[in-house]
Parts: C-alpha cells; structure tokens; sequence
C-alpha cells in the first residue's frame, strides 16, 4: 500500500526519537528528565500520528476545504471559551476566593483551551458542517427577500 511523503517522514522521525531516547537512557548516566520525557513524548506522538493518518486516510488528502473550516470554527469558539477562562480566573484572584499557583493556572488554562477545542471539532464534524456568519446572514437575508415579494 503506497504512503504519503508526510507520513513516511512521520514512521522514520517518530521511532528515531524514540531510538534516541533509549540511547542516551542506555549510555547518559544521569540524563535530565526533562529531555527523555520530551524525546519520548515527540516520538511517540510522531509515530501514532503516522499509523493513524496512514490508517485512516491512506493516500488521499488529510485535509479538505469542509476539514479546514471545521477546524477554524472550533478553534475559534475555543478561543472564545478560553478568554472568557481567563477573564473569570483574573476576578477569582482579585477577589482571592481561590489561591493558584502560576503552573495551576496555565496547565487549566491550556487544559480548557485543548478540551474546548476537542469538543467543538467533534460537535462541529458530526453536525456536518459549520455555516459561517456570513452564510448565515445571506441566508436570513434572502429567506425575508422571499417572504417580502409573496
């Protein structure tokens, strides 16, 4: 079965990290955390990524116009939700109901932001399609052009 040139690249980078990582926990006597942890992490992410793209899509193009506005809606609602987040989070520290750290606020902040953006593709891809205000607009435009000429 032919593969695509981003998901070859995908199947050789993500288990060459992962190589990587094993190595220097082999021969590094004391290697930072830090470093295996995102070695690891990447090629691992890599390497799913590159089976799972090549799974499901084989040769044909991963992304699509349909695709590509449904993942602009979501992204923008969850950027909506964060900012909304984040403005609700600074009353909670001006007010000092609630004591956070600054790695609690970005780790829930960046929690928010992936876990809205997650939800909205889903809702977004099963609903179909995502009609964008414009559309819309035209839309109800034209549905009262119609009803005025009756």
């Amino acid at each position: 079965m032919e593969m695509t040139k981003v998901n070859k690249q995908r199947l050789i980078f993500g288990p060459i990290l992962l190589l990587v990582a094993v190595v220097l926990l082999i021969f590094w006597k004391n290697p930072p955390d830090i470093i295996i942890t995102v070695l690891m992490s990447v090629g691992l992410a890599t390497t799913i990524t590159g089976i799972y793209s090549h799974s499901k899509y084989g040769v044909q193009a991963e992304f699509d116009e349909r695709t590509r506005k449904i993942s602009a809606a979501a992204v923008k609602y969850s950027w909506f939700i964060t900012l909304t987040f984040v403005g609700v989070l600074g009353f909670l520290d001006y007010f000092s109901p609630l004591e956070m750290t600054v790695k609690k606020v970005l780790s829930t902040v960046i929690l928010v932001m992936i876990g809205t953006m997650i939800v909205f593709y889903v809702y977004f891809a099963r609903k179909g399609d995502v009609e964008s205000p414009n559309q819309l607009v035209s839309t109800l435009g034209q549905d009262i052009l119609l009803r005025n000429k009756r």
